[in-house]
């Protein structure tokens, strides 16, 4: 069973931070899909989900203010299959946890209706890893 944890928006760039340093080079994947989909049937929105960004190293999620509108922005890949999605409005962040509390990924819930899922390959506690992934290593 998944779990899911909202997380206040006055802690928005502290969480975006520490999640971007925990999180930096997992394999992720990620996808839009219409939130009242979401919420009527998660289990089934996995079928429904138009992925944009396919098993591409995570980088980061960070936020930007411009003209009194709030803009994050996850990037993923490097070098030339780096790519950065906009979300523009988000109104929710919500951290997705396997039952044994592994990170899974992030529900990012916008003003227009859609939220944009960001999925880890594998799911896993963070205390368990042991360090830099081989990709790291390698920069």
């Amino acid at each position: 069973m998944q779990t899911t944890q909202e997380i206040p928006r006055a802690q928005w760039p502290r969480f975006c931070e520490e999640f971007s340093r925990s999180h930096h080079g997992w394999l992720a994947t990620l996808g839009t899909i219409t939130s009242d989909v979401l919420l009527a049937n998660p289990q089934a929105a996995e079928d429904v989900v138009k992925i944009a960004v396919d098993e591409k190293l995570f980088q980061g999620i960070t936020g930007e203010t411009q003209s009194d509108k709030l803009e994050l922005f996850i990037s993923l890949g490097q070098g030339p299959d780096h790519i950065t999605h906009r979300i523009s409005q988000p109104q929710r962040i919500r951290l997705e946890q396997t039952a044994e509390g592994a990170h899974r990924g992030l529900q990012i819930d916008t003003a227009n209706g859609q939220t944009t899922l960001l999925r880890f390959r594998t799911a896993a506690q963070l205390e368990t890893l042991d360090g830099l992934s081989e990709a790291e290593q390698r920069l």
